[in-house]
């Protein structure tokens, strides 16, 4: 019988004998399958009708599956079915690490923990964690997860398309209501069968579905919307029906097609990875705003020791107030416009007032023991001279009359309906950023020349008899105040000066 069915097959695919004739007869298969199955009533061969009594069947699947319906259909619940799945397979201290890891846990953290030592912890929580994910942990995760999806999308089928084709009148969401289902013509439920039919067949019977439920009742903080014994009828039931391969029979008899095999998509998700792969950018996350919350403090504590505020705007164009105009439209704007500003400041209220009349005097005046000790530093002085006008010329340089000033202004009057334009005034300020950060960078290696030096300069001035100059008790007589005194700011003020510069270079 079997190798008969198998040469039938065969010539209906290879054309031999007469592929009508040999299609009739595997129709006439089907219906005899049909009339035999032990859920007959399903379908009218003669009419070709679906039975009303299907339709109970799906009524009662659909009355079991109402009271989860709105709970599997909150994108929220889901999300958070998600969290507690992952957790219910965790150990002890992984447990713990997720509860403790979360933003909130965190950022209450902080206010008592030490922000180093926080991130220290994070650290180490999170290879903690990783190296907790185990491979039969996350097989037992995964599955659980696979389980509960093949769940949701049949909890989430929408019965009520099919049920409705039955009785017009069905009210949808409404366990109290009576349906009076019809018959109804097989060729119209073809596709709404078929769609039942892959929503249903992921249900495994073997499934840990005790596991599944106990997950949906946590989420529910203790309320079992479906009892296990009533769950596990259900999957008992619907299998019994899909073993029966009745459906198949349907839509085969009702198409005229008896080859017609439906597919079956099964959702094979990682969420074992997924959430640990989340979890590892969440710490991350959180470490990075620990550290820039870090450096925006130092930035600002620097910034007062130095200016006595740490709101600086000496420029026109290359500004913070002007890169508002940028942040609103999503472009990159200005990256370095606090840094220039720090520094420009930092040039016009003290390098040209002060530090370089103490570098004249001590390089002019100064007797040095060998000119050679006093060659870097002098090349520094001569560079920060002049530094102020590049600062200038490339602040100038984006006013109304400049040349990447009247681009931007031309470009950004069109960069929000034309991409290009997004693109084109990204490249523009990348380069503006590019310049910006090299001013910065290199005079706060001038500034660091000097500091040095400085520094040993005024350890020089204390000792007797004296390394690096010879003469200074007559610097001191021409300098405007005692030099101890000078020394002590300007070593304080470089040092803070190129941290800060240091610190904002380093984004």
């Amino acid at each position: 019988m079997a190798e008969d069915i198998f040469d039938k097959v065969f010539s209906l695919f290879s054309g031999d004998n007469d592929p009508d004739g040999n299609r009739r007869v595997f129709l006439r298969q089907v219906l005899k399958g049909l009339t035999q199955s032990k859920y007959a009533k399903f379908f009218k061969p003669r009419t070709e009708e679906v039975d009303p009594s299907f339709a109970y069947f799906l009524y009662d699947l659909y009355k079991t599956v109402l009271p989860l319906r709105s709970f599997v259909q909150n994108r929220n619940q889901i999300e958070r079915i998600r969290q507690i799945t992952v957790e219910a397979y965790l150990d002890k201290t992984s447990f713990e690490i997720a509860r403790r890891i979360r933003p909130d846990a965190v950022n209450a953290m902080l206010k008592t923990v030490n922000p180093q030592e926080l991130t220290r912890r994070l650290e180490t929580d999170l290879r903690t964690l990783s190296a907790g994910f185990d491979a039969n942990r996350t097989v037992a995760i995964n599955r659980a997860h696979n389980l509960i999806s093949a769940f949701v999308r049949f909890v989430s089928f929408d019965f009520a398309v099919i049920l409705k084709r039955f009785d017009n009148g069905f009210k949808i969401g409404d366990p109290n209501y009576i349906p009076k289902f019809t018959a109804v013509k097989a060729a119209n439920l073809v596709k709404a069968i078929e769609s039942f039919r892959a929503a249903a067949a992921p249900l495994n019977v073997e499934g840990d579905w005790k596991v599944v439920l106990g997950i949906f009742k946590a989420a529910l903080n203790g309320v079992e919307l479906i009892p296990y014994d009533q769950w596990q009828n259900l999957v008992l039931n619907l299998r019994d029906v899909q073993l029966s391969n009745i459906m198949d029979l349907m839509i085969q008899a009702t198409l005229k097609d008896p080859l017609w095999q439906g597919r079956i998509s099964r959702s094979e998700e990682n969420l074992a990875e997924g959430w640990l792969d989340a979890k590892r950018e969440e710490i991350r996350r959180l470490i990075d705003g620990i550290v820039l919350n870090q450096r925006d403090a130092r930035i600002s504590s620097l910034a007062t020791a130095i200016f006595g505020t740490p709101d600086i705007t000496r420029m026109s164009y290359y500004t913070l107030k002007e890169n508002e105009i940028y942040k609103r439209s999503g472009l990159d704007g200005f990256i370095y416009a606090a840094g220039l500003n720090y520094l420009y400041a930092f040039m016009t209220d003290y390098v040209y007032r002060e530090l370089l009349e103490l570098c004249d005097i001590l390089l002019v005046r100064g007797q040095w023991t060998a000119i050679a000790l006093s060659r870097e530093m002098s090349e520094g002085y001569h560079n920060l001279k002049g530094y102020n006008e590049k600062i200038e010329e490339f602040d100038e340089n984006l006013s109304e009359s400049g040349k990447d000033g009247t681009r931007l202004r031309t470009a950004l009057l069109r960069v929000d309906r034309d991409q290009s334009q997004f693109r084109y005034v990204n490249s523009i300020t990348a380069g503006l950023n590019e310049r910006a950060m090299e001013l910065i960078e290199n005079a706060n290696q001038f500034l660091s020349v000097i500091g040095k030096h400085l520094k040993n300069l005024y350890e020089d001035l204390q000792k007797s008899p004296h390394d690096l100059i010879i003469n200074w008790k007559e610097l001191n007589l021409v300098s405007k105040s005692p030099l101890p005194q000078r020394f002590e700011e300007a070593v304080s003020k470089l040092e803070a000066i190129t941290q800060l510069l240091q610190i904002i270079i380093t984004l």
